[in-house]
Formats: structure tokens, sequence, C-alpha cells
């Protein structure tokens, strides 16, 4: 969830950072 909260500063890194988490989830 950490990620997370960086997503809100760099928007663009969000959706990287989004799929990485997915990715490890599965």
């Amino acid at each position: 969830m950490g990620a997370v909260a960086g997503c809100s500063e760099i928007k663009g890194d969000c959706e990287e950072i989004l799929r990485r988490f997915q990715a490890l989830a599965i």
C-alpha cells in the first residue's frame, strides 16, 4: 500500500506501480 501513496505524487508511475502490484498479487 506504501507504493499507492507515492502514486499520488507521480501519476504516471501510479499506473506502472499498480500493474506491478497486480502482477505480484496474481
